[in-house]
């Protein structure tokens, strides 16, 4: 792994009374990837704000890795923040120029960096389309872009491929996957599980202000992965949360979740809780629609340690596991 590029130490922000951050850390590496999960309203948008600078923070330290003689801030970080930003009376072209000068670009270099961004991201097809003319997800590709124009070596990138179409997810997959291995650091917040694995991601997990896990995927899954079934009741199916709670004493699940007639359940062993189940329903066909079984991964991972039952303490010890 390459060199410290940000270095986060012990960051606190608060909304009035409201604690968004609790002492948040965090070191991003060169080559790196670092996938940070957390709920919506967790403070994920708000820990990318402290870090450009958007935002002051109450306490804590934020701290960058710079080399040679550069000094301009701009040159130094890209961020394609939630909310797309692209100017609609601009082609596509012109908006990423205007970002390339925005970096600091111009000329040769601009007009070859635009190029080679457009070719990155799969984008030439619309090169001289209006952006007020292009999709949403057309548009998102194109806001992603922008920020990668000037190659920087530290990338924040805010739920980049949120109502992207599966082409365009691969090209913004395959283009962040590009970056980490020219060397920059990039920060990437999302929920959808699968990508973090397919970009072979770092995990940092955000909850309750803090960052209460944070080490290799493989790592996390030997520490906190768990198997599990998901079993999916009919409308007409007499089952309620009462009920499971009754048939399944908590002591045997990790954890045990159930919304809209669906039972998701992780434990280390799911057939022995199939079993009862379907043993409870025999004969009652219409309550069971279908079952699967879960394996350990990511999603595992992060219920377990954000929506599971686990006193404070609890946290604080998982959080403070050797890594």
């Amino acid at each position: 792994m390459g060199e410290s590029v940000l270095q986060v130490k012990d960051l606190h922000k608060s909304f009035s009374s409201h604690q968004v951050l609790r002492g948040v850390n965090l070191n991003l590496q060169a080559g790196s990837i670092t996938g940070l999960l957390a709920k919506n309203g967790a403070g994920k948008s708000t820990l990318i704000s402290l870090i450009c600078g958007l935002l002051p923070a109450d306490s804590g330290e934020i701290s960058f890795s710079l080399e040679g003689k550069e000094n301009l801030f701009r040159r130094y970080i890209g961020v394609a923040p939630q909310d797309t930003g692209v100017y609609p009376g601009l082609t596509l072209r012109e908006n990423l120029q205007f970002a390339g000068r925005i970096y600091g670009l111009s000329g040769k270099q601009l007009d070859e960096a635009t190029e080679r961004t457009a070719e990155l991201f799969g984008i030439q097809e619309y090169y001289h389309t209006p952006a007020r003319n292009l999709s949403g997800g057309w548009k998102r590709r194109l806001h992603t872009a922008m920020a990668v124009l000037h190659k920087p070596r530290l990338l924040l990138l805010d739920e980049p491929t949120v109502g992207s179409d599966p082409l365009a997810r691969k090209f913004i997959l395959n283009a962040v996957k590009t970056l980490a291995a020219e060397g920059t650091a990039i920060l990437y917040t999302g929920h959808y599980f699968p990508e973090f694995e397919e970009l072979n991601a770092g995990i940092a997990i955000l909850h309750n202000g803090r960052i209460v896990a944070e080490n290799e995927l493989d790592i996390l899954l030997q520490k906190y992965g768990t198997p599990g079934i998901r079993v999916h009741f009919s409308a007409t199916g007499a089952i309620g949360k009462e009920h499971i709670q009754q048939l399944f004493p908590l002591e045997r699940a990790d954890l045990w979740k159930f919304a809209d007639n669906v039972l998701t359940i992780y434990t280390g062993e799911p057939e022995s809780f199939f079993a009862d189940i379907t043993m409870l329903y025999q004969g009652k066909n219409s309550a069971i629609r279908k079952w699967e079984v879960l394996r350990a991964d990511l999603e595992s991972v992060y219920f377990l340690l954000t929506d599971a039952p686990i006193e404070e303490e609890k946290r604080e010890l998982l959080a403070n596991l050797p890594k």
